[in-house]
């Protein structure tokens, strides 16, 4: 299968899906120890995405909010369960989607961030990295479009990890008018 045909299988899977929309929660981020491994690169907000109850996002909530190098221990921890993911081909990847009870399209205000996103089956969390240039989202416009099988009682959840980019006074000024 190449890669046309697996898109537009995945746009036909939308379909047939129904549809329940959540906020995601946007937690701002000052790394404790920056030289020493960081959840997410200054100048981004990184959304991690599991099923909903998975511990991980707490743990990420809780790593951010605590400041106290959690931070560091969790980003390499995660950064390992990244690197031993394996690249699947464009069939696996949509029998995937196919077989997953819900997956989601991250949404920002009128904007599709990511779609067709769902947690890998054996290792859960996904992470999706967006370009931040330091001024001021509204965070009622970060949005989780899940899209489910009928039917299905569990789902997503997500939390959305902002790292200022490093900005000068006159970049500070453009960006917070």
């Amino acid at each position: 299968m190449d890669r046309s045909t697996a898109l537009q299988l995945a746009a036909d899977e939308l379909v047939e899906r129904e549809l329940r929309t959540s906020p995601i929660e946007i937690i701002d981020y000052v790394p404790s120890d920056p030289a020493q491994g960081l959840l997410t690169p200054p100048g981004s907000i990184m959304v991690f995405l599991d099923r909903a109850g998975a511990p991980v996002l707490d743990r990420i909530r809780e790593a951010v909010l605590d400041g106290g190098g959690a931070d560091v221990r969790l980003a390499q921890e995660l950064k390992e369960l990244f690197r031993a993911r394996e690249k699947v081909s464009y069939f696996r990847a949509y029998r995937l989607l196919r077989e997953a009870e819900s997956f989601a399209t991250i949404r920002y205000g009128g904007r599709t961030l990511a779609t067709h996103a769902f947690p890998a089956p054996e290792a859960g969390l996904s992470a999706i990295e967006n370009p931040y240039n330091g001024g001021r989202p509204a965070p009622a416009e970060l949005a989780l479009v899940e899209h489910l099988i009928p039917g299905t009682r569990g789902g997503l959840a997500a939390v959305a990890v902002r790292h200022m980019p490093p900005l000068t006074e006159a970049e500070r000024a453009a960006v917070l008018r």
